[in-house]
């Protein structure tokens, strides 16, 4: 006897899958139809000022570093010249 395939579930699942198939599409199309030329190049621009920015903030970060290490330096320099200084004295 031949096994007989479950007309009914398979009917079922395919009208679940056909369904969320078209909410998935109508999503889609409702995205679609808020969007423009002149919506999409805001956002790039948008995007792209706000990369600027973090490249801005890493010039200043590498400056202030540059910066601290000066200032250590400086700061080893002035005590070595002290310690020398107390030493003589």
């Amino acid at each position: 006897m031949q096994k007989k395939p479950d007309v009914e579930g398979n009917a079922s699942q395919v009208q679940k899958h056909k369904k969320l198939l078209i909410d998935l599409m109508d999503k889609v199309v409702v995205e679609m139809q808020g969007l423009s030329y002149a919506n999409y190049r805001k956002t790039i621009d948008e995007e792209m000022a706000e990369n600027d920015k973090y490249e801005l903030q890493k010039e200043k970060e590498k400056a202030l570093l540059v910066e601290i290490q000066r200032i250590t330096a400086e700061h080893k320099r002035l005590v070595n010249e002290y310690t020398k200084q107390e030493e003589e004295d």
